[in-house]
C-alpha cells in the first residue's frame, strides 16, 4: 500500500478522497469519522442502462454474462431492476450473444 500511495499521510489522504467520492455519488453517507453505506439507487431509464452496460463492458474488457450484470461491483451506488436482455436487445451499442441455454452474454456491437 505505501508503494502505491506513499506513508500513513498519503493513505490516509488516498483513503478520504475515495470516500469523499463515494459520498457524491450518494454511495456512502458520512457523519464525522462513521461512514454508512446508503441503499443503492434504481436506474429505471433504458439510455443510463445501456450506458452503464456499455461503461461495464469497456472497463472489464472481456464479454460478461447477463446475468451476472446486476451483482458486478462496476456500478456501485446503482441497481438495475429492468430486464436487461430486453434492454440490451434494444440498444444499438450492444448486443446479446448466445453461449448456453438460459445465459446469454452481452457484447459491443461492431462499429461499422
Amino acid at each position: 500500500m505505501s508503494a502505491i500511495c506513499g506513508g500513513r499521510e498519503g493513505a490516509r489522504r488516498t483513503t478520504s478522497v475515495v470516500i469523499q467520492s463515494r459520498a457524491s455519488w450518494r454511495a456512502v453517507q458520512r457523519v464525522g469519522k462513521h461512514v454508512t453505506r446508503l441503499a443503492p439507487t434504481a436506474i429505471t431509464s433504458d439510455e443510463l442502462t445501456d450506458w452503464l452496460i456499455e461503461t461495464a463492458l469497456r472497463y472489464v474488457g472481456k464479454l460478461i454474462l447477463v446475468p451476472a450484470l446486476p451483482s458486478l461491483p462496476l456500478p456501485l451506488p446503482f441497481t438495475l431492476p429492468q430486464p436487461l436482455a430486453y434492454v440490451i436487445s434494444n440498444s444499438p451499442h450492444l448486443q446479446l450473444r448466445p453461449e448456453k441455454p438460459g445465459c446469454p452474454l452481452v457484447a459491443l456491437r461492431a462499429v461499422r
